[in-house]
């Protein structure tokens, strides 16, 4: 169970990518697109690791 809801959030996650990174990068790219992608990584990282952690403390308690 927990490989296959790592899987669906994996996957969410490149979905989004691929839809949205292109058009935002041309549409915004001389606004510090490009800067708020690069601090947006890390953050993404440990909110998406919170975010499981957490997940699946609640999942296995009950």
């Amino acid at each position: 169970m927990n490989r296959y809801f790592l899987y669906l959030v994996l996957i969410n996650m490149l979905i989004n990518v691929i839809m949205f990174v292109p058009k935002i990068l041309i549409e915004y790219r001389f606004d510090g697109t490009v800067m708020g992608i690069l601090i947006a990584i890390p953050i993404s990282l440990s909110l998406t690791f919170l975010f499981i952690k957490k997940t699946m403390k609640i999942l296995l308690a009950s």
